[in-house]
């Protein structure tokens, strides 16, 4: 499916990111209308069915995420409430509110869609999502897992299984799904770069933004596992891939700065810019936003 069949879904995105989140609801409502009326009058039984079902719960995921954005952080989102004009308003309640009632549809609407298609991952793929943004992470893990045994070849599929590990601290049983990310990673850009697709540079250069990231994640559970070669190792190849990856940079800062990078590396490999951090300075995470860079690059 391809975004230019709906003039409003890119847009919504890019407002949101700009933190403009006034426009982006409002774009992803016309988007959602959008989805539903090129919908109408397709077979449930065809596959296309499917794909804009998906897309119809993705609106409602992302409307949900706007409102969970100022939720989760509502004391530090003031530029962003004050572009949401309906909400002038609105307590912090409200926003959690709503954030839940958009997730609740979205899951109702991937529900239907696993119902109609229970051999695809996708749906199993974005219940997840939802789950680990509200904090359940035994849930989850469960339907990723899911979606894993659907399509273990899908590098995001992996990425979040991981993550959902690395959420609750098991780090050792993280590592395996990680490095089965940037493995399958690693063949989609080779791919890309031998030809093999017809891609332009933008999207190549987000598959390695991607790759990145999923090295600065799996150098995360190294360094949680004290396994410090491997971590700071880890570190290098993401900012190789992407100077300006922050997570990464900062964790090469923090492992020199604590003297915990072992003596036989070569430090010169990284393109990092030095500088002195704390631990309470540097966001130590495992990151998704591998996710949503991969998903411009896949059109559903």
């Amino acid at each position: 499916m391809q975004s230019n069949e709906n003039p409003y879904v890119d847009r919504a995105y890019d407002e949101y990111m700009k933190g403009n989140y006034g426009e982006a609801v409002d774009l992803f409502e016309l988007s959602l209308n959008c989805y539903e009326d090129i919908r109408k009058g397709v077979p449930t039984t065809e596959d296309i069915y499917y794909e804009y079902s998906l897309m119809i719960a993705e609106m409602y995921f992302s409307m949900g995420n706007v409102y969970g954005d100022i939720y989760m952080d509502y004391n530090n989102k003031v530029k962003e409430k004050s572009t949401i004009l309906h909400a002038i308003n609105w307590d912090k309640g409200n926003y959690g509110r709503m954030m839940h009632v958009n997730y609740t549809i979205a899951k109702n609407h991937y529900r239907k869609c696993i119902e109609s298609q229970p051999m695809r991952s996708e749906a199993y793929n974005e219940i997840g999502n939802i789950l680990l943004k509200l904090g359940e992470y035994l849930e989850a893990k469960k339907v990723f897992l899911k979606a894993y045994d659907l399509q273990p070849e899908n590098q995001i599929i992996c990425n979040n299984v991981a993550s959902c590990y690395s959420y609750r601290g098991q780090y050792s049983k993280a590592v395996p799904y990680a490095q089965e990310a940037i493995n399958l990673s690693v063949s989609d850009l080779k791919e890309l770069e031998e030809g093999k697709e017809d891609i332009n540079q933008k999207e190549l250069e987000g598959q390695k933004e991607a790759l990145s990231i999923m090295n600065s994640n799996i150098a995360f559970l190294y360094l949680n596992l004290g396994e410090f070669k491997k971590a700071y190792q880890s570190y290098q190849i993401a900012v190789e891939f992407y100077t300006e990856n922050e997570s990464a940079t900062l964790g090469i800062n923090y492992m020199e700065k604590n003297k915990l990078v072992p003596k036989e590396i070569n430090k010169d490999r990284t393109m990092a810019k030095r500088g002195v951090i704390s631990m309470v300075d540097w966001n130590n995470k495992f990151i998704l936003s591998a996710q949503s860079i991969l998903k411009k690059i896949m059109q559903k």
